[in-house]
């Protein structure tokens, strides 16, 4: 039992502690794998099985005040994300279409530590972006709280946490950004659902964003290959790999919601 145990620390030793960034080690919430997992296993109970119980034999919580305010939050916040991130990494930092290696874990420069922090805000941003199935459950909204609602926005957050603790910046800049700019454009739409409900009869709002979020996947998906084939590049192969596999993912997933909803249903 005593070897199991010392294997287990030697594993999270090397991988979870070695490997780290050290100018993460002082930020909340992504210097300890407990406190990410403990996140996103939260999220997971409450949306799968507290949440609708909880609601089942209530009326929809009136959050209008809430969601004008969270909504017009959620857009400063990714478009300021977005310009500090071009900021900190393409014009003071250095920009390679082909291959951006990450910041140095070692590397406490001010230039460093500028893009870790934007690394951890964008962080931040996915783990308040949870908010967004809470607030369908408390609308009892359950049929907007779907596998790939659910999936996306746990993934995201996990896959953010690894951004800030192990590979700050380099070649994942671009998924920040992007995102970043799709979700300020995405809660446009959801601040003016909010103040004025008709929006939503308005179908080409939707039908547009959910354009946009598809060739984000593409683009995406082509500027992680890039780095794959890419032999001097120091970004690890492996995330790679694994973003171009999630991004296609993500379009095949977000391409039959497409189809279903905006063509299939055109034609009925």
């Amino acid at each position: 039992m005593a070897y199991v145990l010392r294997q287990m620390y030697n594993v999270y030793r090397t991988y979870l502690v070695d490997y780290s960034d050290l100018k993460s080690d002082d930020l909340p919430m992504v210097n300890s794998p407990i406190t990410i997992f403990g996140i996103c296993a939260l999220y997971l109970y409450v949306v799968l099985s507290f949440g609708p119980k909880f609601m089942q034999n209530r009326s929809p919580f009136r959050i209008k005040p809430l969601l004008i305010v969270y909504n017009a939050f959620q857009i400063v916040a990714n478009i300021f994300v977005l310009f500090y991130g071009i900021k900190v990494t393409y014009y003071q930092g250095t920009f390679n279409l082909r291959c951006n290696s990450p910041t140095p874990r070692t590397d406490t420069s001010s230039l460093a530590r500028q893009q870790t922090l934007a690394t951890y805000c964008y962080f931040l941003l996915k783990v308040l972006d949870l908010l967004d199935t809470i607030f369908f459950i408390v609308r009892k909204k359950f049929s907007h709280v779907t596998f790939l609602h659910v999936y996306h926005h746990t993934g995201m957050v996990f896959g953010t946490y690894v951004a800030s603790r192990f590979c700050v910046a380099g070649h994942g800049t671009m998924l920040g950004l992007l995102n970043s700019f799709v979700h300020a454009v995405m809660y446009g739409y959801y601040l003016f659902s909010a103040v004025n409900e008709n929006v939503k009869t308005s179908i080409w709002w939707k039908k547009y964003i959910t354009q946009i979020q598809l060739i984000q996947f593409l683009l995406l998906g082509l500027h992680f290959s890039f780095g794959i084939f890419a032999k001097d590049c120091t970004y690890p192969k492996l995330f790679c790999i694994v973003m171009v596999l999630q991004n296609l993912f993500m379009m095949f997933m977000f391409g039959d919601f497409y189809i279903k909803t905006y063509i299939k249903k055109k034609r009925v």
